[in-house]
């Protein structure tokens, strides 16, 4: 059998566990206390860049918005120059029709042979 510690060998021992103790949860709750500081650190920069995301959504949403009304501009005024090259080109058919006629009225007056004159040969 192991005979026993005298009472005040075990106190001394069990002191100078305690201080060891002691000296550990201190430099474990300062590391803790460190990490703590990191991570709300970590949490604030992570908010940071969720609201910058949450606006830049919202920018994005304002210019997609904003382009497919510019489209949608873009594609009247389309329909607008559609219609007026349609009228031009009306117009040109007329005119071509009117100098065409002129240049028989003038083939004619000059004695000259037109689609007229050769029909009845």
């Amino acid at each position: 059998m192991t005979q026993a510690l005298p009472l005040e060998d075990r106190v001394a021992k069990l002191e100078l566990e305690m201080a060891e103790v002691r000296y550990v949860t201190s430099k474990a709750d300062k590391d803790v206390a460190d990490f703590k500081t990191v991570l709300i650190g970590h949490t604030g920069v992570i908010n940071a860049i969720r609201d910058d995301q949450v606006e830049h959504g919202k920018r994005l949403a304002r210019l997609e918005a904003e382009v497919r009304s510019g489209f949608a501009n873009v594609d009247a005024n389309f329909a607008k120059v559609d219609t007026n090259f349609g009228k031009i080109e009306e117009k040109f058919a007329l005119l071509s029709k009117g100098q065409e006629a002129i240049t028989q009225l003038l083939s004619r007056h000059l004695g000259e042979p037109d689609e007229e004159t050769h029909a009845g040969e």
